[in-house]
């Protein structure tokens, strides 16, 4: 059974708040002086059906005020200062310097909330900030918060960056159109929502610890993409994909970026997408929402498996012709995940990669040759690797499950750990496999055939 959310109640709180108080005055466990930070922005005007907090083709219209709010660590907004809405949904508000984050609500002529956007920059005094325009995708990031700090997770330490990454324009109108519909379907999206992204986030952040990543830097470098991504929406409403797209590859880009070797970087993204996956679907019985979700952490996993194969490739030095193939291999499978609406889609177009990359015609083989592919013991190590990824999908399927809390809702920590382990033991033991062969491998052709099996399957 899920945890109950009280989604009504949130907003039935926010709006209170918002429309009681134009003082600065911070929510319980904020802290708010009197120095400000300017914030501009604008309420867009959306698409699909008008749904109360979330946005639609009546926006604008309908928004009269805007509001900065603090989030406590329950859930609530606190309202700290409010101000009337300009032509065409432009909003300038000097917000109160305070700790964590904040949520920009449109609010209309009752004081209900029409739409709202996370603030992911943190406010300095007289330093400005933009915010991105308050769409039904800025509102569901802004929800989902919502639920994750009444489910137990400070706000403070939840990644806002990564937040706004993991929830899709698609997402968020698959949790419009059932908002529309059904109010508990609304709260079942948000909490499966909220599930599968921190599931995500404990797995990325395990990641980047075990990699000594600084995770001040990682901050930074994830804010200038957010920041990077709201100035490209606010400037034109046409650049959205463009714009879109720029964003998730310069996240998935983060951690090579940032020191870790590229497989490495693409085994952290694995274990991300995977622990989103089985969370999602473990909290959420929606097909729709399913796949709307896998679709966007498919696209990171995507960009960075494609990088680590170049890279693992290149260092095996394989020929030019080979690596001509696995350009096109590549770029065909990042387009094909770009363009897929579910989650059978993505999986078909990253097993049409995997055969392309590891069959037995497959680039790997070509790299190895016949002398070593021709061989019984090439074709006994192949099956050991099949009965090895048989163990994973097992314990996979099983993850969710098990790190279930007694409530019956998924413990996001527990079930990346569960994750990562099933991922290590199946790389462990394709390691095993290769180094235990009796085939004499030249150079690094050891190292390749096990790099190249763990790095292209993934999680899809």
């Amino acid at each position: 059974m899920r945890k109950p959310l009280l989604l009504i109640s949130l907003l039935a709180g926010a709006v209170s708040a918002c429309s009681s108080s134009s003082n600065p005055g911070g929510g319980p466990g904020q802290t708010v002086n009197s120095e400000s930070a300017p914030l501009t922005g604008n309420v867009a005007t959306g698409t699909g059906t008008d749904v109360p907090g979330l946005g639609g083709p009546s926006a604008v219209q309908s928004t009269v005020n805007v509001s900065a709010t603090t989030v406590s660590t329950s859930g609530t907004t606190t309202s700290i200062v409010q101000a009337a809405v300009g032509a065409g949904g432009t909003y300038t508000l000097d917000v109160p310097v305070h700790a964590g984050p904040t949520i920009v609500q449109a609010l209309d002529a009752s004081g209900n909330v029409v739409a709202s956007a996370i603030v992911e920059d943190t406010l300095v005094a007289g330093q400005a900030v933009t915010v991105q325009p308050l769409t039904t995708q800025s509102s569901v990031q802004a929800t989902v918060l919502l639920q994750m700090a009444a489910s137990g997770t400070a706000p403070t330490d939840v990644d806002l960056v990564n937040l706004r990454a993991s929830i899709s324009a698609a997402t968020a109108s698959v949790v419009q159109a059932h908002a529309a519909d059904q109010a508990s379907e609304e709260t079942a999206d948000i909490q499966a929502l909220a599930s599968a992204t921190l599931a995500a986030q404990a797995s990325q952040a395990a990641s980047l610890k075990a990699a000594s990543i600084d995770a001040t830097a990682y901050a930074t470098a994830e804010l200038k993409a957010a920041d990077t991504l709201t100035a490209a929406l606010n400037a034109s409403a046409t650049a959205t994909a463009q714009a879109s797209t720029a964003f998730t590859t310069t996240i998935a880009g983060l951690d090579a970026q940032l020191g870790m070797t590229a497989t490495a970087a693409a085994t952290a993204q694995t274990n991300a997408s995977a622990s989103a996956q089985q969370a999602i679907s473990g909290s959420s019985s929606s097909t729709d929402l399913t796949d709307s979700f896998d679709v966007t952490q498919a696209m990171m996993e995507s960009l960075t498996a494609t990088a680590a194969l170049v890279d693992e490739f290149t260092t095996a030095g394989a020929s030019a012709t080979v690596m001509e193939q696995l350009q096109t291999v590549d770029t065909s499978l990042v387009t094909s995940v770009g363009s897929a609406t579910t989650a059978a889609a993505v999986t078909s177009a990253f097993a049409t990669w995997r055969a392309s990359v590891q069959g037995s015609s497959g680039l790997l083989a070509t790299v190895l040759g016949d002398t070593i592919t021709a061989t019984a013991a090439y074709t006994t190590t192949i099956a050991a690797f099949t009965s090895l990824d048989t163990t994973l999908q097992a314990s996979l399927t099983a993850s969710a499950t098990a790190s279930k809390n007694p409530d019956g809702a998924v413990d996001p920590t527990k079930l990346s750990g569960l994750v990562s382990q099933a991922y290590a033991t199946f790389a462990t033991g394709v390691q095993t496999a290769v180094t235990s062969s009796t085939i004499t491998f030249a150079g690094s052709e050891g190292t390749l055939m096990s790099s190249v099996i763990v790095t292209s399957q993934g999680s899809f």
